[in-house]
């Protein structure tokens, strides 16, 4: 049954372990936590295509999502919600549970923590070892302070990202000190809230080395309680999508192009702008470069390139169903991943990244994103080039883009499928996770 902040029924798991390890009498189940981001663009990505894995594997695991409540009354993102919960249907079924978060100008309405924790008295068992997996900091403190109510409980904090630096950046600042006071404010509290949740929780998942590194220096923790497990794909639902890699060129006639792909919004962090600039450079050089973007706003696109001043037939502009990305990614030559030198960048792992490998899609990245850029070395998977402190690609930069393009050739692709397979494969992902659910319940070190 699926169930709210006011149902009495809890659907409770079939008592199967993790490993074998756990003594038979205790059921172990896993509750992934989400707070306020079931409408995300990486929802699908980062919290249901994971489960998929855990769901196969056999592990005993539900999902419980804060909604804004207005997002559940409001007739246009009501209507969403009804997709999002048959997407999560399709996963794990009715095992699933929407609290409703007070609405972002009245958080005074009513507590989060209050909220989940009397869902967790209806949902904990006597004979149980129950994980609470939680995605960002602000879900890890509500199920810290909920567990209050049962001290077998384990929580590990998924460190998707540094939110007090996030907080700055989409705001256009990367330095606290450059900030207003308000927005100061904020980031101390975003930052203060990440370094207790890193030294409380049981466990900690960080989505890159960078990132690892980057928590243990700020915050002083030991690394034997951290694991890293990037943003990862279904590699075999890209080769799938490949096929239709021949279809796509010759709709739209890029059957004798070199194809400079784009996937993304036109958000300032997803470097719209520097991409299609680079791209007019590349086009002037390269006869025969059409840039193929792929994006959720065409509309801002267009406006990008106008500003460019690129010919509109060296450009075609799209934007499909999110079931279809992969096979648009597979029409691309090179795809663009360019990003600005800062901290959200330097520990970030992209989901574009492995969307990009496992389509086959050679990445042309800027320095420092996440460990990918020094992947990109290492495997020969692309190439790196440099983001200047003004937000400028460094001299020389397009010519080494040129070179690289014409160079090019069908051996790239397979070493691209491959290294995606090697480091980025869901199924990994999913090991890796799994004996951290094995080792936290068994007492032992990670």
């Amino acid at each position: 049954m699926r169930t709210s902040e006011t149902d009495a029924g809890i659907v409770l798991g079939e008592g199967r372990d993790v490993t074998g390890q756990v003594d038979d009498a205790m059921r172990v189940s896993v509750v992934h936590c989400v707070y306020r981001e079931g409408m995300a663009a990486v929802f699908g990505s980062q919290v249901l295509r994971p489960m998929e894995g855990y769901v196969e594997a056999g592990l005993d695991t539900e999902l419980v999502i804060f909604a804004p409540i207005g997002e559940r009354i409001r007739r246009g993102p009501r209507a969403r919600w009804l997709e999002i919960e048959s997407s999560i249907r399709r996963v794990i079924g009715d095992r699933y549970s929407i609290l409703h978060s007070p609405p972002a100008r009245a958080r005074w309405a009513w507590s989060d923590e209050s909220a989940f924790k009397r869902w967790l008295r209806r949902r904990v068992a006597d004979n149980e070892n129950l994980i609470l997996h939680c995605r960002g900091a602000g879900m890890a403190e509500i199920a810290m302070v909920a567990r209050g109510i049962c001290p077998s409980i384990r929580v590990v904090f998924d460190c998707r990202g540094v939110d007090h630096a996030e907080k700055l950046y989409v705001n256009g600042y990367r330095e606290p000190d450059e900030a207003p006071e308000e927005l100061r404010a904020a980031w101390r509290d975003d930052y203060e809230r990440c370094g207790r949740m890193v030294r409380e929780a049981d466990g900690v998942i960080c989505v890159s080395d960078a990132m690892k590194r980057y928590l243990m220096d700020e915050f002083g923790v030991d690394a034997g309680k951290m694991v890293v497990s990037p943003c990862c794909v279904n590699v075999e639902r890209f080769l799938e999508a490949g096929e239709r890699r021949k279809e796509i060129r010759e709709k739209f006639g890029l059957c004798n192009r070199v194809v400079v792909g784009y996937c993304g919004s036109i958000r300032e962090w997803q470097c719209a702008e520097q991409s299609v600039s680079l791209f007019g450079e590349v086009a002037k050089r390269v006869e025969n470069a059409h840039l193929l973007a792929v994006t959720t706003q065409p509309d801002a696109m267009k406006r990008v390139v106008a500003s460019e001043g690129i010919d509109e037939d060296r450009v075609t502009i799209c934007s499909v169903g999110h079931d279809e990305v992969a096979s648009y990614l597979s029409a691309f030559d090179v795809g663009l991943l360019l990003r600005h030198d800062c901290l959200v960048n330097r520990v970030a792992s992209p989901v574009k990244f492995g969307e990009y490998l496992a389509a086959g899609v050679p990445v042309v990245l800027t320095e420092g994103v996440g460990d990918y850029s020094r992947i990109v070395k290492d495997e020969e998977v692309g190439m790196v080039v440099e983001m200047g402190s003004n937000d400028v690609l460094r001299e020389g930069s397009v010519e080494k883009v040129v070179g690289y393009l014409q160079g090019l050739s069908d051996d790239a692709r397979a070493r691209c499928r491959e290294v995606a397979r090697e480091r980025l494969e869901i199924s990994s992902h999913v090991k890796r996770i799994m004996g951290l659910y094995d080792k936290l319940l068994l007492g032992e070190d990670l």
